[in-house]
């Protein structure tokens, strides 16, 4: 990966190597029905902390949420705060991952396992401005959570609505209607949340 970085001229300032582990990496393996087996090792991920990002000069951290960290930053958290909870949602979903795609397999019916996880996912993230701090944190983790095991449905589901002719054309078509989600929630925020210096 550094090798690759060096030779399209991108800077490692903020690459941090951790001796004695691997990249994250992931490991999906599909059988001709469509069942899948996940497996995914975090490696050097476990150690996001380390990166201290808030304390680099011109550098904020805008991938996990792009209102959530000014939150915390307006209550005097940093970066790293986002981090470590980020880090633990990895962590349960890592474990929780595997049981809930055998759960999913075994069932009859999957769609009921996303509508959970998206109503979960949804209500944490509204809950998140209105909550105390450390409640506030702990939806955070449940709702990365929720997010993350809602994808695992969601891809599960993809065989029963699609035919192997079109299955790239459905998968793109939810992509886009998710992003197109995203961008009406950074619009909508835009307009009703006031301008601030974070």
């Amino acid at each position: 990966y550094l090798e690759r970085l060096d030779r399209l001229g991108l800077a490692r300032t903020h690459v941090t190597q951790v001796p004695g582990t691997f990249t994250a990496q992931c490991f999906i393996t599909t059988d001709l029905d469509d069942n899948q087996i996940t497996a995914f090792h975090p490696g050097a991920m476990v150690h996001s902390h380390r990166n201290e990002v808030a304390h680099s000069r011109g550098v904020s951290l805008g991938i996990v949420s792009l209102y959530y960290p000014g939150l915390l930053k307006s209550m005097g958290y940093g970066d790293d705060t986002i981090g470590t909870l980020d880090s633990v949602a990895a962590l349960l979903i890592f474990v929780a991952a595997p049981v809930l795609g055998a759960l999913s397999d075994q069932a009859s019916r999957r769609l009921p396992f996303l509508v959970v996880s998206t109503l979960l996912c949804v209500g944490a993230t509204f809950l998140l401005g209105q909550s105390a701090l450390l409640p506030a944190f702990a939806l955070f983790v449940v709702a990365t959570i929720c997010f993350q095991a809602g994808l695992i449905f969601y891809d599960s589901l993809l065989p029963e609505v699609s035919t192997v002719a079109n299955c790239g054309r459905i998968g793109g078509l939810g992509v886009c209607i998710g992003y197109t989600g995203s961008l009406l929630a950074i619009i909508v925020g835009a307009i009703l949340l006031p301008a601030s210096p974070q």
